[in-house]
């Protein structure tokens, strides 16, 4: 974890939040992290490294699973301490099937998991139903991640429940062993955490490649004005500040697509996060925090104004308190608005 960042309790109703130590510039770098696991979507996996997502056109190929693509010798002899010895042996066990993204990246987790911490303490690293789990030491752990079991519908849970059988058979497959990894309940549990808590891996055109769990960056709270925002260097995430931030002040990100209407940022917080945009302290100002430097009335250019006006009747959702409006001057358009 970042020396310059630290993880706090919340002190509205958030549960945990990620914080400031020192100061920032605006585009100064706040936490740069590797995945704590990640994988590649199934469109890339014969166009990039696994191991540094980056593209080429001479991969080298896995002999045994042949799905498996390295840059170098290196990556695949790094990869293979890091999963990658399990997860071959699970695709061989499975071919010609290749499991989805989500299954993958939750084997190894549980690999991971598993070698870091040993079979008993498995479970004990997953932690309970949405529960903020102690965390003795520096870093966040997955069992500090939460899993909003208690709000999933059940036609959800169903499916994680399906889900997670589907990840243990691929996991046992791989081991050769009778016994399963670790139980179905377990496996559903993970992955309702890793609905809420991984993130999408972007190229530099911003078209998505993969999927991966940074543990540290899992810690920021969402804003539809973030304080940072986030960019990928391969598979490395970085977190970049949006404005400048002082010694205390939360690190957010935004969870959702900027650009989409109000509307559909708070359907997609409420079904994938479980919490609505007019929160205890989540974006209680229908503009956020910009709105305070947001002026009732601004000429944004010559002839065409910015201002801020009251909610129209017809509006389908009534919470949004404010929207903008652009009006062009009478004379530059023979009409007073726009």
């Amino acid at each position: 974890m970042s020396t310059y960042l630290k993880i706090q309790d919340s002190c509205l109703c958030l549960g945990r939040q990620l914080t400031t130590i020192s100061s920032f510039e605006p585009g100064d770098v706040v936490l740069s992290e590797e995945p704590f696991a990640a994988v590649l979507s199934d469109s890339e996996l014969s166009k990039r490294c696994h191991v540094t997502f980056a593209p080429s056109e001479k991969l080298l190929r896995c002999g045994k699973c042949k799905l498996s693509r390295f840059a170098a010798r290196e990556f695949q002899a790094l990869d293979w301490k890091s999963g990658g010895r399990e997860e071959c042996a699970a695709l061989v066990a499975s071919h010609p099937r290749v499991p989805p993204a989500t299954i993958r990246l939750a084997a190894r987790i549980l690999w991971r998991l598993n070698r870091d911490g040993g079979e008993i303490e498995l479970k004990e690293s997953l932690g309970g139903v949405s529960q903020h789990a102690p965390n003795t030491s520096s870093r966040p752990q997955v069992k500090d991640l939460i899993d909003h079991w208690e709000e999933i519908p059940e036609e959800r849970k169903l499916t994680y429940a399906q889900m997670g059988s589907i990840l243990v058979d691929y996991m046992k497959a791989g081991r050769g062993e009778a016994a399963a990894p670790c139980s179905v309940r377990d496996a559903a549990l993970l992955l309702a955490k890793l609905a809420c808590n991984a993130m999408t891996v972007f190229d530099e055109d911003l078209r998505p490649i993969g999927t991966g769990l940074y543990l540290t960056a899992a810690m920021a709270n969402h804003a539809c004005a973030p304080s940072c925002v986030q960019s990928f260097e391969g598979r490395r995430l970085v977190l970049r500040a949006a404005r400048a931030l002082r010694p205390g002040d939360e690190v957010t990100i935004a969870y959702t697509e900027l650009a989409a209407t109000r509307q559909e940022r708070r359907r997609e917080l409420r079904e994938g996060y479980f919490f609505d945009l007019d929160g205890a302290g989540v974006g209680a100002d229908p503009l956020g925090p910009a709105a305070a430097e947001l002026a009732p009335e601004a000429e944004v250019a010559p002839g065409v104004t910015l201002r801020a006006f009251a909610r129209p009747a017809w509006a389908e959702d009534p919470a949004d308190g404010a929207l903008t409006e652009v009006r062009l001057a009478p004379e530059a358009s023979g009409a007073e608005r726009w």
